[in-house]
């Protein structure tokens, strides 16, 4: 009877990461804002974009560990 071993192998995760999006709210735009109000728009817009980047990276971690 034949036994069989595993051997673990490195692989590569695949690099399906898309660049970081040009985020509005950067200390130049914010100091340029017409009012308190166009600089929370600044800010939420910015926020958005980061908390579909962050999904975007878990996605490709959980991918990359599975």
């Amino acid at each position: 009877m034949v036994k069989s071993a595993s051997i673990p192998v490195v692989v590569r995760c695949p690099a399906g990461v898309s660049p970081a999006p040009a985020y509005p709210d950067t200390e130049q735009a914010l100091a340029g804002a017409a009012d308190v109000f166009a600089g929370v728009q600044l800010l939420l817009a910015g926020r958005l974009l980061r908390i579909a980047r962050e999904a975007e990276l878990e996605a490709a971690v959980r991918a990359c560990a599975n």
